[in-house]
């Protein structure tokens, strides 16, 4: 882990103490997780992460058309999905 990722890490962990589960980066060519929680992985196979990664890779495609729908807005710099147990952000 870089000195980088581990003082998000850091300050993530500080931030939301015990509800943090991932840190990761990625691009279209693979991701790299910076933490994951016990839970994370007690409960997610190394291919449930994989298909993770696959769905927000999906989502990206759709960014042009979501820049076109809101144009007045700039380019899509993050993005939420909220459920029941918690919330996944993503930038």
């Amino acid at each position: 882990m870089t000195s980088h990722s581990a003082q998000l890490v850091e300050r993530l962990q500080s931030t939301y103490d015990n509800t943090l589960r991932v840190v990761a980066t990625y691009d279209p060519d693979g991701y790299e997780l910076h933490y994951t929680s016990q839970d994370v992985d007690a409960n997610y196979s190394q291919s449930n992460i994989d298909d993770i990664y696959d769905d927000v890779v999906v989502q990206d495609i759709a960014q042009p058309f979501q820049e076109d729908l809101f144009k007045d807005m700039g380019d899509v710099r993050g993005k939420l999905r909220i459920f029941e147990g918690g919330t996944v952000a993503h930038f």
